[in-house]
Formats: structure tokens, C-alpha cells, sequence
């Protein structure tokens, strides 16, 4: 399935900088779809990974944190985990936002979230 809000062309630029095209669930983390969704992204380690999206008509690259969001301190496990957005910045220069997810301050979840590995697929 194909969204319009992560476009899967990659530049040269992407793949020097260690973007890939894979697939995985509910990119937008609204528990809407648990179609796999092919998207551009940096995976940074088994929970987290930078992703190639689309902010009013603008390329972007977003830091997203997959887990169960917390609740009153403890993983609301009865749901399942999704894609939490990492901080506020968006960026539309993807080496930057390698930055910021690497060494940045920026690394606050909009709600707690206990990390847990995502799934994937190459394409």
C-alpha cells in the first residue's frame, strides 16, 4: 500500500547517507492500518528510525520511536506499540536530522514511550 504522505523516491543523497526503501506498519502511528506502507528511513537501531515524509507539500525527515506508549508510569501493553514521533523538529535536510537524533537534546517522546524492536522489510 502505497501513502502519499511518505514518498519512496530516494535520492543519491539519501543512500549516501544510509537511507533505505523498506516497509513497515502504521507509519503514522494511528493505529488506522496495519498494512505494510513502503517508506524512505534511516534505521538508527531497533527501535528507532528516521523517515522520509511529507509536511504541507514539503520533504521532510522526522526522528520516530516505535514502543507502547506509558501510562500512569507502566507500558499500556494491552494496545499495541506504534510509531511515537521523537521531539519537535522536522528537517528538511536528512544529514541534519541524523544530528539532532544522534547527538541532539531533542529526544523527548510526546508521551512517554518504553522502546521496543520494530518490524521491517526490505523492498
Amino acid at each position: 500500500m502505497i501513502d502519499p504522505d511518505y514518498p519512496t523516491d530516494i535520492s543519491d543523497r539519501d543512500r549516501e547517507l544510509g537511507f533505505e526503501l523498506i516497509e513497515i506498519q502504521d507509519p503514522g502511528g494511528f493505529m488506522f492500518s496495519l498494512d505494510w506502507v513502503p517508506v524512505v528511513a534511516k534505521i538508527l537501531c531497533d527501535s528507532d528510525i528516521i523517515v522520509k515524509t511529507v509536511f504541507f507539500d514539503c520533504i521532510i525527515y522526522k526522528h520516530r520511536r516505535f514502543g507502547w506508549m506509558k501510562a500512569f508510569g507502566s507500558p499500556q501493553r494491552e494496545f499495541p506499540a506504534m510509531w511515537n514521533p521523537v521531539g519537535n523538529d522536522l528537517f528538511s535536510d536528512p544529514q541534519q536530522a541524523i544530528i539532532e537524533a544522534r547527538y541532539g537534546s531533542d529526544d523527548i517522546t510526546r508521551f512517554p514511550v518504553e522502546p521496543c524492536k520494530f518490524q521491517f522489510r526490505k523492498t
